[in-house]
């Protein structure tokens, strides 16, 4: 380790990994002072004489810049040749030029307030340096928005000026000015406190001598000692659900996304709007189809347009408040969005329009402050594209697909059942890929005797062949289904002779698990399952096969539904994620996962069948939608130092300890436990690849439970085969 001492050079301390913005701005002076600043920004001169120039002024500044950096740091810059390649790296390290920094600075200014008593003159230099901060991280501030800006973070007393000052005419209220008469005006009230002769004027202050203190109680927080009116507590705005049972039209909040904000939408506030409407479809959160369509009249005679579509929208403004707006319509052919003034006042939203900006406030304090631009007032709305604050909100919608398109009914029995999914009360949206995958007749009608143990009967049956081959030439799989906790096992075969082999396998395995043996198994009359070598195998374990009638499936309708059911919920993943049918296997496998984890309409009890094998309540924290788009942390070892740390691939199913993912680009399956989804996005959406990859061993049943294979490490081994 080098000496952690910052040594000054030219009176500038060596940059050491903090306090960028005030070393960088000391650095561009001084290359000014001397001539080579321009050397930061200007591409070498072709000219041969110009060049050699050039070429001394930029080894003197590269000279000049490594010498305000502290060794600590060199290695940053070691291998840069020339001083913009220095200057650039040391920009795209500690600028912060990010959303993420400008929200978190938004914050910063959004909780700013100046108090009575305090300097003028500090809270200048605090604001003035947060501005400062949110410049540097790339926001683009116009004159008005710091104004306005400014003008909310000063106490009550100030409000007389204020008012004075948004009269000024356009283009006349710059910074420096509110700056200026802030500061007389502090020290004119310094004045009229030395002159204690003198009274104070009541725009600015009252007598505090005469004021009795309230000793009624709070209506808002119950505490004595205040009026509502006057409570500091800070309250999240409720719904404001107007007469005849309307939904809400614009809800706010203080607490504001983890995530990174990414995109910004311009509102524009309007009194002859009757509803919100937005041209930008991909701001909204969640988009529904309306049954018919809503006629919006436009200014030209007899024109109007149609919204077949309304939704929500999230976002943060630019006080860095959140902000939900409700019963938005998507009218594509908008030419700017419109913010309905007469739905924020049903919302208990105060609009107040002042000379230069107008204010929102709910519930008195101030929610958003939206300038003049040209001549209407916008509001700046910042969200999340695509998955939503990357948190996303988990709707029923997203829990039906994150399930592998489970039934509606089942999707709010199940909230109950399992931990890490919150109770659902939404109805589904309508769902094509369902439709595809599981339009079918009417079951037949029918009873039976149910298992009264585990292993005491066990339903088998293969489906296949399946077209085309999976990547690893399997054609068909195999389940086992315990009768009495309607848990199964999957295995994936090449061939239809592999079922005996997995069979001693699952005996093996389910033997162990429960401590108990395998009585009866229900299985057709296929040959893969009554060879001499099998009957010997089953009498020597005392199992006992009851082979159904021929032509008959309907006696083994426990297999058979199942394997129903697996097809569907296969349809409807490959349909959504449109993967390539090769990778059938995967969803096969994710799809018995999930059914070990839902409800089913066999067992009474409120309980899934996995809890019922295990004595363990499941736990669906980690589910993600099949198909989406992943990204896989990269062990240090295995990526330089300025390499990307994720690598890109797609989610198609559950390891012990991670996720199963495709990596697109070199067709491998590897297995990752720090891993982030993009739930939205599918790779594979639009492209239709149906080419061979390298086969891969996998692991054939319920991994959670029965993880017994080896994965060698992948987690570890990054892109290594499993």
């Amino acid at each position: 380790m080098g000496d952690s001492r910052k040594e000054a050079v030219y009176g500038i301390p060596q940059f050491a990994g903090t306090g960028y913005e005030n070393w960088k701005f000391r650095v561009e002076k001084f290359l000014k002072s001397v001539g080579l600043l321009e050397v930061l920004t200007k591409e070498a001169p072709a000219a041969a004489a110009e060049l050699a120039k050039f070429n001394e002024q930029d080894c003197k500044a590269a000279n000049l810049i490594i010498s305000f950096i502290h060794d600590d740091m060199l290695d940053l810059i070691r291998e840069k040749d020339t001083a913009k390649e220095i200057w650039s790296t040391l920009e795209n390290v500690y600028a912060k030029k990010s959303v993420s920094s400008q929200t978190l600075v938004r914050k910063q200014l959004a909780k700013l307030k100046m108090s009575e008593g305090t300097s003028v003159r500090e809270h200048l230099k605090i604001f003035d340096d947060l501005i400062r901060q949110l410049k540097s991280a790339g926001a683009k501030l116009e004159e008005s928005d710091m104004v306005s800006q400014l003008f909310v973070t000063l106490p009550e007393s100030y409000d007389p000026l204020v008012t004075a000052l948004e009269n000024f005419g356009d283009g006349k209220l710059t910074l420096d000015v509110v700056r200026e008469r802030l500061l007389a005006e502090e020290l004119k009230k310094s004045d009229r406190m030395l002159d204690t002769h003198k009274e104070k004027p009541a725009a600015f202050a009252g007598n505090k001598q005469k004021m009795r203190k309230f000793a009624g109680k709070c209506n808002r927080c119950h505490k004595k000692g205040h009026m509502a009116k006057d409570c500091r507590v800070k309250l999240q705005a409720e719904a404001n659900v107007a007469s005849g049972g309307k939904a809400v039209a614009f809800m706010v909040g203080r607490s504001v996304a983890t995530e990174a904000v990414q995109r910004k939408i311009v509102l524009k506030l309007d009194s002859g709007a009757s509803d919100h409407l937005v041209n930008e479809k991909n701001c909204f959160k969640n988009l529904v189809k309306l049954n018919r369509p809503i006629v919006i009249n436009v200014a030209k005679d007899n024109e109007s347009i149609e919204a077949w579509h309304k939704g929500t929208i999230t976002g943060v403004n630019n006080l860095g408040v959140q902000v939900t707006i409700n019963d938005v319509l998507y009218v594509p052919d908008l030419r700017a969005n419109l913010l309905s003034v007469k739905k924020l006042a049903r919302a208990d939203i105060k609009v107040t329009f002042g000379r230069n900006a107008a204010k929102m406030e709910h519930e008195a304090e101030v929610i958003a402050i939206c300038p003049i631009r040209g001549d209407l007032y916008e509001l700046d709305v910042y969200y999340e594209q695509g998955s939503a604050f990357i948190c996303q909100v988990e709707d029923a919608n997203l829990w039906h697909r994150r399930l592998g398109h489970l039934g509606s009914a089942n999707l709010k029995t199940l909230a109950g059942m399992v931990t890490g999914m919150p109770k659902q009360s939404d109805e589904l949206a309508f769902c094509e890929p369902c439709v595809f995958a599981k339009l079918c007749r009417e079951p037949f009608k029918g009873t039976r005797v149910r298992a009264a143990r585990p292993l005491e009967l066990i339903h088998s049956d293969v489906c296949g062949p399946i077209t085309p081959a999976a990547w690893d030439g399997s054609r068909y799989f195999v389940t086992f289904i315990d009768d009495y906790s309607h848990f199964a096992m999957v295995y994936m075969l090449k061939r239809k002779s592999e079922v005996f082999e997995k069979f001693r396998n699952y005996e093996a395995m389910a033997t162990a698990a429960t401590s108990l043996k395998i009585s009866k198994m229900t299985v057709d009359q296929g040959r893969e399952y009554c060879s001499k070598l099998q009957e010997d195998f089953y009498a020597s374990k005392g199992i006992q096969v009851e082979p159904t009638a021929a032509y008959t499936p309907q006696q083994n309708g426990v297999s058979e539904r199942f394997n129903r059911t697996i097809i569907e919920k296969v349809r409807a993943m490959l349909t959504e994620s449109q993967v390539p049918r090769n990778l059938w296997n995967e969803a096969v496998l994710a799809a018995t996962y999930l059914l070990n984890r839902s409800p089913t309409s066999a067992l009474k009890d409120q309980v899934t069948p996995v809890e019922l094998w295990t004595n363990q309540k499941p736990n669906l924290s980690k589910l993600r939608v099949f198909g989406s788009k992943a990204f896989a942390w990269i062990p240090p070892q295995l990526r330089k130092k300025l390499d990307s740390k994720c690598r890109e691939a797609i989610m198609v199913g559950y390891a012990p300890s991670g996720y199963r993912l495709w990596n697109i680009e070199k067709r491998q399956l590897f297995v990752a436990r720090d891993v982030k989804f993009n739930e939205n996005c599918f790779p594979f959406a639009g492209v239709h690849d149906e080419q061979s990859v390298v086969p891969l061993v996998f692991v054939p049943y319920d991994l959670e439970v029965h993880g017994t294979r080896n994965l060698q490490s992948s987690e570890q081994e990054g892109e290594r085969p499993v």
